[in-house]
């Protein structure tokens, strides 16, 4: 049985785009709230909660046909099922996702191993405090790191802490690479990065660029590895051109 839930936002624009949003990891679907109000004009927003290894177990809570925005691990499961059930979607957007999350010798814009071995073990050892020292790292670099650190707190302490085993699953997901899927996306995809990110770095742009030539990025200037929470009118203005312009 799945563990995802999902709640629906209906715009009252009668052209109104489908949209699906995946968290992250550590995280719940929360984390969106800042965003929502920025995006009732224009989107159709399906919100899903959790996080589930098997891709099949997104599907049932999501449109027949939607934009797909996923942020950081969420962008990873998003580029899975794009790849897996293309005629489910009709955008891929990726937000703070670097799609090889921990660096390799021809990809060194990512977490070093060293620190992603320490944060796994550190998970083992006291998920909590882990769960605490993410959440600050995410928020390192924003001009409003302080209250964005506070809000991603509040959001964590609103649910349950979801279980050990699902986190560890959700870092081995992390810890794959998912170059080859990204690269060969033919859907329209929407790259976001936080100009300050200490996650996935912005030095990756480049990179990513010349994974698949067809994508659009963008930086979001003063933003960390969350800019829906620090700029949602600017990552709400980003959805908006992006659906007008490739899909719209």
């Amino acid at each position: 049985m799945s563990s995802l839930r999902h709640q629906l936002y209906l715009s009252h624009n009668p052209h109104a785009i489908n949209l699906v949003l995946v968290h992250g990891w550590g995280m719940n679907s929360e984390v969106w709230q800042p965003l929502l109000p920025y995006l009732q004009d224009d989107f159709h927003v399906s919100v899903i909660d959790g996080f589930e290894e098997d891709i099949t177990a997104y599907l049932p809570f999501a449109p027949e046909f939607a934009i797909w925005c996923g942020w950081s691990l969420g962008g990873l499961l998003v580029l899975d099922i794009a790849n897996q059930y293309p005629e489910r979607v009709q955008a891929v957007v990726t937000i703070a996702c670097n799609p090889c999350f921990v660096q390799r010798d021809d990809w060194p814009c990512a977490m070093s191993l060293l620190d992603f071995q320490q944060f796994q073990q550190g998970l083992t050892d006291n998920p909590s405090a882990t769960l605490k020292r993410f959440i600050a790292l995410q928020c390192h670099g924003s001009t409003s790191q302080k209250q964005d650190a506070r809000f991603l707190q509040q959001q964590l302490a609103a649910l349950p802490l979801p279980a050990l085993s699902i986190l560890q699953a959700g870092l081995t997901v992390l810890a794959q690479d998912y170059r080859q899927l990204f690269a060969q996306l033919t859907l329209p995809l929407l790259c976001l990065l936080g100009e300050n990110d200490g996650l996935v770095p912005v030095a990756v742009a480049e990179a990513l660029l010349a994974l698949n030539v067809n994508m659009q990025l963008n930086i979001i200037g003063d933003a960390a590895h969350v800019p829906f929470v620090s700029h949602p009118e600017i990552v709400a203005q980003q959805l908006r051109l992006f659906a007008q312009e490739r899909v719209g």
